[in-house]
């Protein structure tokens, strides 16, 4: 079972649907050239919140990837992840003809799924609109159903499953998928996660725990590290990425953007959502040990940074007591100021960045860092995006219930 522990686990494949594009091409583009996608709300019309701005989708398109009869069956939540992986499947260039289908496995989550179809339904129950509930509501509200429509579609008969450990939830799943081909139990991983939340519901539910931005200009709402930072913003879309054993990915000819040299986690105890030092610093240990690299072997951090006052101070404090003296020769990027906080789906979007940064051999800036706080006081690559020999990169994913995650993805 575990005859392949020591092999390499590939990325060979990846999509995306975000605030700042809807492939990687232009996901990519924006980011590098300093570009934001939070603006003011368009969904519905809300006058009566205090929060007017979100990182939306634009300009999408989901009868490029779906015919009529499944598109209206499904809501965004299910839209955006399907899209991502479509494109992640073509990247890679799986097809029917691959002789394992039972080998190919699916792992993806959210943090918390569809919340505009779940407001649509309950309205149509208080007016007592009973008969006019979509039937297709239960599926669409499902989060394993990505992962069951990718499988169907596609004849995939590996393990199929779903993750949500909040904020945290997409870099879990790109873990598990880890440990699934390591353990032999699939060549191939289709792994990421998808989220929907701009709503009334989502918005007010976010306010009244008081961790949303009030800026009101959108484009400087999200500024992680900034001595004025009162708040995360909102967003939505989906990433996927594929996860290959790297002899399989060798013998397909697959295209190979970098490798996951190990991850950590961890649990905090302290508060269901106020962060804490000791739970992320074990999973960043963890992280070094599994990966078996030394401090000084880390060229950067794509941190999780929401932009709030207490999380980004915790986790330059915990990237100084872990790297010590090293922490301010390392490039801490947030990748939050750029497309917001997309919850369940930010971990995957913000590895497919840090993928991309190995690829590339760039880092994007972290914008709207006017002021820096002086307890915040690394190299956060303001401004401009920098040019710089990488060989590994440390993501973090920190989630409400105390989930974490941190993982290393390395050049090949």
């Amino acid at each position: 079972m575990f005859k392949n522990f020591n092999k390499k686990v590939v990325i060979t494949g990846i999509g995306c649907i975000s605030p700042i594009g809807n492939n990687i091409k232009k996901m990519w583009n924006s980011l590098i050239n300093g570009k934001i996608g939070i603006n003011k709300i368009k969904k519905f019309n809300n006058l009566d919140l205090p929060i007017k701005i979100a990182g939306e989708i634009k300009s999408f398109n989901i009868n490029k990837y779906l015919n009529k009869n499944d598109s209206i069956r499904m809501d965004k939540f299910l839209h955006y992840g399907i899209a991502a992986s479509l494109q992640a499947i073509n990247d890679s260039k799986i097809n029917y003809e691959y002789k394992n289908l039972n080998k190919i496995g699916i792992i993806i989550g959210t943090g918390i799924g569809n919340l505009s179809i779940i407001e649509k339904t309950f309205k149509k129950i208080i007016y007592k609109n009973i008969k006019n509930i979509n039937p297709f509501f239960i599926s669409s509200t499902i989060i394993n159903i990505i992962s069951g429509y990718l499988s169907i579609k596609y004849g995939f008969t590996g393990p199929n499953l779903s993750i949500s450990t909040s904020c945290a939830t997409s870099t879990y799943c790109i873990s598990t998928a880890y440990n699934m081909i390591k353990n032999n139990n699939a060549d191939i991983v289709i792994t990421g996660g998808s989220e929907s939340i701009i709503t009334p519901l989502g918005i007010s539910g976010f306010l009244s725990s008081n961790i949303l931005s009030n800026f009101k200009n959108p484009k400087n709402a999200s500024r992680p590290f900034d001595k004025n930072r009162n708040g995360f913003v909102l967003s939505e879309g989906s990433g996927i990425i594929i996860l290959e054993n790297y002899n399989n990915a060798l013998k397909r000819k697959s295209k190979i953007y970098s490798e996951i040299s190990g991850y950590g986690i961890s649990n905090s105890i302290n508060h269901i959502i106020k962060p804490d030092l000791y739970g992320p610093i074990n999973c960043i240990y963890n992280s070094l040990k599994k990966s078996k690299k030394n401090i000084n072997e880390i060229q950067c951090i794509n941190a999780h940074a929401t932009s709030t006052k207490i999380g980004d101070k915790n986790e330059t404090n915990i990237i100084k007591l872990i790297f010590k003296n090293y922490s301010y020769k390392l490039i801490v990027n947030a990748s939050k100021s750029s497309i917001g906080h997309l919850l369940g789906a930010s971990g995957v979007l913000e590895s497919i960045i840090s993928i991309l940064s190995l690829h590339y051999q760039i880092i994007p800036p972290t914008n709207n860092i006017y002021n820096q706080d002086p307890e915040c006081d690394l190299d956060y690559c303001k401004i401009k995006y920098r040019k710089i020999k990488i060989k590994n990169i440390l993501k973090n994913s920190f989630g409400f219930g105390g989930s974490n995650i941190s993982i290393i993805f390395s050049k090949i």
